[in-house]
């Protein structure tokens, strides 16, 4: 957005038209989801990962191994 307005009302207008659901809904939580059709494995990890037997580095270094050897959308929205 710019950062210089004409009038409060531009400014208004402006801002309704770049965030239509006001200014504090950039601070909400991404909706996100995991697919029903991932391979076992990657579920098995982020089970792990929910169960805090993992952390998160290692949570990142094996789906990364599992990306790689995939080609499956590990999140969707």
């Amino acid at each position: 957005m710019r950062d210089v307005y004409d009038s409060p009302e531009d400014c208004f207008a402006e801002q309704s038209a770049k965030l239509p659901n006001g200014p504090m809904a950039l601070l909400e939580p991404a909706d996100m989801s995991v697919s029903d059709e991932l391979p076992r494995e990657i579920v098995a990890v982020i089970r792990q990962y929910q169960a805090g037997t993992i952390g998160t580095i290692e949570l990142a270094n094996r789906m990364e191994s599992l990306r790689l050897k995939t080609d499956v959308s590990v999140l969707t929205k």
